[in-house]
């Protein structure tokens, strides 16, 4: 794993920077035993150089090949795909119960999440997870690469203090591009 070497160069006194390492919840696993190796894998310790405290999850796909989870379904879809308004790798009950679980441990998620259902889902997660935990979170979930959100969830991110994360695009982001993500 990753992370060895991370924890490898750290115990041997070779780390020369701060790192913050974001663990990966994978779709395919069984969900007890990623849960218990995700928790078993944290370590906060502020004055450390290495942090294990971030998960990261793959909540739907991308646009271009329609596996971006949408409210709307896609005029066409490419591939295999079981319905006509994207997937999702994690379900937002998954995804909840991992929030209601590693959220009391300390881990903060960082979540993908671009289509607006994908959105509305990790947000409806990080409600219900957080639900029930009876603490008051340290940290800070964030969703990253919301190419489209539905208005109504725009005051959500606040309400639930959840860091909306874009990434300054590139060329694929200018007009000339945009028949590309017309389906």
């Amino acid at each position: 794993n990753f992370q060895d070497a991370w924890l490898r160069a750290e115990d041997e006194g070779q780390l020369s920077v701060r790192a913050i390492l974001n663990l990966w919840a994978y779709p395919n696993m069984n969900d007890d035993e990623q849960i218990r190796a995700l928790k078993d894998l944290y370590q906060n310790d502020p004055e450390s150089l290495l942090r294990i405290s971030q998960i990261k999850v793959y909540d739907d796909g991308i646009l271009i090949n329609s596996t971006a989870a949408m409210l709307e379904p896609y005029l066409e879809t490419l591939g295999d795909i079981p319905s006509n308004n994207g997937l999702n790798y994690f379900s937002e009950e998954r995804l909840t119960r991992y929030i209601r679980e590693l959220e009391p441990v300390g881990f903060d998620f960082h979540i993908h999440a671009i289509g607006d259902r994908g959105v509305r889902e990790a947000l409806n997660a990080i409600e219900n997870g957080q639900q029930g935990n009876g603490q008051q979170r340290q940290g800070r979930h964030r969703l990253t690469h919301l190419e489209i959100v539905n208005p109504a969830d725009y005051p959500r991110f606040k309400q639930l203090d959840v860091t909306a994360d874009m990434q300054v695009a590139g060329d694929f982001a200018q007009p000339s591009h945009w028949q590309e993500n017309d389906f």
